[in-house]
């Protein structure tokens, strides 16, 4: 989700923005992934920058000597607060608010939660099944504008994995998970999910598309609370299409 007014300062902390996003792996062994946007302006022509976004430090990388030391520079590399407001500073001097929200930090015990029913499902076999799936989890339950998150997740999966068809179905699985805890929620709970993947699923010389639908998502009414959101997956074997509906009640 993605808010901008018509000013050619805020259209370049937009295109800054998005240009950071494109690398999903943002610093060296981090992980990075963002939630939502939101730019605006004050009548007193203040700008306010609200970001919110999930991070994981050190995911992927294998430590291979246990002893190694971390020397004090490798502590003090500027993380992505610190070059997002340098980068600010080269666009303009105008008056920014900006406000960052770690969605790790925010949801960490809520995620405990979930990881103790994703242990007692039958989700807890497999190979997808982890820390990046369990706090995804936990946003897509305790709270709403995830389409983008989704859909950055999926693009993840994808493009880590060749057993595309595997993933597929664990995603299944994981939204029917989704939609069987949050029945008894009163308000601000997802009812329906629709996600469209189209690509060469597995390598093969063809492409399929794939649809998923969980729940209830009706798209002939302008009364529901739909969040949408595509993107572009590339792999190894093609560019995969990745596009995502949640119905909000």
């Amino acid at each position: 989700m993605i808010f901008i007014p018509k000013n050619n300062f805020l259209y370049s902390v937009y295109n800054l923005v998005q240009t950071l996003c494109l690398i999903n792996f943002f610093l060296t062994s981090k992980f990075f992934l963002l939630h939502s946007v939101a730019i605006q302006q004050t009548v007193h022509k203040i700008i306010i920058i609200i970001i919110k976004y999930f991070f994981i430090k050190s995911f992927f990388q294998i430590e291979i000597n246990n002893f190694h030391k971390i020397s004090s520079q490798q502590d003090r590399k500027p993380n992505f607060e610190h070059i997002f407001i340098k980068s600010l500073l080269d666009i303009s001097s105008k008056s920014v608010v900006v406000s960052f929200f770690n969605l790790k930090k925010i949801y960490t015990n809520k995620c405990l939660k979930i990881r103790y029913l994703m242990d007692k499902s039958n989700l807890k076999k497999s190979v997808f099944n982890h820390s990046i799936s369990n706090y995804i989890l936990t946003l897509l339950v305790f709270s709403i504008g995830n389409a983008q998150l989704l859909s950055a997740y999926i693009n993840l999966e994808i493009r880590s994995t060749r057993n595309h068809n595997a993933f597929m179905l664990f995603l299944k699985s994981v939204l029917h998970f989704v939609v069987t805890i949050v029945k008894y929620k009163k308000y601000s709970k997802p009812v329906g999910f629709r996600i469209l993947v189209a690509g060469r699923f597995n390598g093969q010389s063809r492409s399929k598309i794939k649809q998923l639908r969980v729940g209830f998502l009706g798209l002939q009414s302008v009364k529901n609370n739909v969040d949408f959101h595509k993107c572009c997956c590339l792999t190894k074997f093609g560019s995969f299409g990745i596009k995502v509906w949640i119905n909000y009640l």
